[in-house]
């Protein structure tokens, strides 16, 4: 019964794939949507989509869209999408296997007080290496989202800053 519920869900040809289970059990499941900004219905990129407590989530790229592999989650598990300038939107696995729908994110406004910071003094201090160049170029080798880049710095205890 479970194959064949698997294959009507696949031959639908639906965003999600779901293979059903008791409520205490491990579902497998991978969920396909989009997230977007509730009111102006534009997507919203690099949004954190996790369950909680597990190490299950993904982020959102460019476009909104996202997939996220449930496998291992319970139908009671708790999913969370949070992204900096809108509120945090919660489902249950259940909840979210349900919908169809883009899921909408509501723009979070904060008002904040003004802040002046002022220097007590100026030191200037060259750090780094001499070059030729005002140039500097650097890349990745793949376009995953969470690439990093940085660069050492080298330090001296005669050049303390203050």
């Amino acid at each position: 019964m479970r194959l064949l519920f698997v294959i009507i869900c696949f031959i639908v040809g639906g965003s999600t794939t779901f293979v059903s289970a008791g409520s205490g059990q491990p579902i497998a499941t991978v969920y396909t949507n989009k997230v977007i900004d509730a009111t102006t219905k534009k997507a919203i990129p690099f949004v954190n989509i996790g369950v909680l407590h597990k190490g299950i989530g993904t982020v959102s790229d460019e476009q909104g869209n996202f997939t996220i592999d449930l496998t291992g989650a319970i139908i009671t598990d708790t999913v969370k999408f949070s992204c900096i300038g809108y509120d945090d939107l919660i489902f249950s696995v259940e909840q979210l296997k349900m919908r169809t729908l883009p899921v909408p994110l509501r723009q979070k406004e904060t008002i904040l007080s003004t802040v002046v910071i002022k220097p007590k003094f100026y030191k200037s201090l060259k750090l780094g290496v001499v070059t030729d160049t005002d140039i500097v170029t650097g890349g990745f080798s793949s376009n995953d989202l969470g690439s990093e880049l940085a660069t050492v710095i080298p330090y001296n205890k005669k050049d303390r800053l203050p």
